[in-house]
Parts: C-alpha cells; sequence; structure tokens
C-alpha cells in the first residue's frame, strides 16, 4: 500500500469522532487505474448509520439556530480551505475515483 495521501482518512467521522466499524471490518479501497490498494475504509453496519444519522440530526439543530451572516461566514471558510489544499484534494480525488487532475480541480 502506498504511503497516505494529504487528507486520506481511514475511519468514519461521527459526531466529531474518527471512528472505525464495531466489527473492526473494513474494505479495502484500490485505485481505479491501476487496481493497486491505497487505502482501508471500515465496513460499517446498520448500528453506526444509525449513530451517524443521530449525530447528524443533532448537528443540524445546532446549526438551524445560527445566522445566514454566521452560515455564510462558515462556508466562505470552507471554501478557503478547499482552495488553499486543492491540489492535494485533486490528487486524493485523482487516485481514489480515476478522475483526471484536470476534473479533479
Amino acid at each position: 500500500m502506498p504511503k497516505q495521501l494529504p487528507f486520506q482518512r481511514e475511519k468514519n467521522l461521527i459526531g466529531g469522532e474518527w471512528v472505525g466499524a464495531d466489527s473492526a471490518a473494513t474494505i479495502e479501497v484500490t485505485n481505479p487505474a491501476t487496481g493497486e490498494v491505497i487505502g482501508v475504509v471500515p465496513n460499517c453496519g446498520a448500528a453506526e448509520t444509525r449513530r451517524a444519522i443521530a449525530a447528524a440530526q443533532k448537528a443540524f439543530e445546532s446549526w438551524r439556530q445560527t445566522t445566514a451572516a454566521e452560515r455564510a461566514d462558515k462556508l466562505r471558510k470552507l471554501a478557503a480551505a478547499i482552495e488553499k489544499n486543492k491540489e492535494e484534494l485533486a490528487v486524493l480525488l485523482t487516485t481514489e475515483q480515476g478522475k483526471s487532475l484536470a476534473e479533479a480541480r
């Protein structure tokens, strides 16, 4: 397996925490262009899915209390972070999805 790419995670983000599957089972992620295994991801099931949905619902409750200006500020910060890291993100998308670099950018 190649060295881990920037921003590559092999866990799921649920409720602000990076977690694996309850069963510890994983699925290999392969580069579609080469067939090389580039990482693994948790093979989550219904229990993890329910927790993720509950966490998203909880996050939405606080998000809906924010003003339009606060939301816009957070979205601008997210856009700036994506722009700042676009090359690393493009390489990650190309490696895991087989996109061309031009398309990934």
